[in-house]
């Protein structure tokens, strides 16, 4: 229900969530989580304001999105303006992959999801729902 209880899917990340109402992260400092492999059903419920900025620091950093890294499930969602920013780190090195749902799909499926105007910058590799794939089943509905 609230956007502290949206960031405990860090703590199991092989979970099953369902959002039974639309949150506002809006005016939260969110960090991508790690590796997602369980399944998020928002219940045709919205994510607002999702926003995440990555301003270099030193050494290689990679993947950056609501998730480092996902092969979970996700489906009945829409994220709302999302916002999300990685430039090269302060020595050069080019941030890996960049997405509003993930830095890197590595499988999952991601069904009836909507992202609407999102704003996604990466130094590197970059896109809408990720900044990699591999293997992903995209489904829309």
């Amino acid at each position: 229900k609230t956007a502290q209880e949206y960031r405990n899917i860090r703590n199991n990340s092989a979970g099953t969530y369902y959002l039974v109402c639309d949150i506002d992260l809006l005016k939260e400092h969110f960090t991508p989580m790690d590796n997602f492999n369980g399944t998020i059903d928002g219940l045709g419920h919205t994510l607002y304001g999702l926003s995440y900025e990555f301003v270099g620091s030193s050494g290689s950093y990679t993947n950056f999105g609501m998730f480092r890294q996902f092969s979970g499930n996700m489906r009945n969602l829409t994220i709302y303006a999302p916002y999300v920013y990685s430039e090269k780190s302060k020595d050069g090195q080019d941030n890996d992959s960049t997405g509003i749902i993930a830095g890197k799909m590595n499988g999952g499926t991601i069904s009836n999801v909507s992202i609407i105007g999102a704003y996604v910058y990466g130094s590197h590799h970059r896109g809408v729902v990720d900044g990699g794939t591999y293997k992903l089943v995209y489904t829309a509905g």
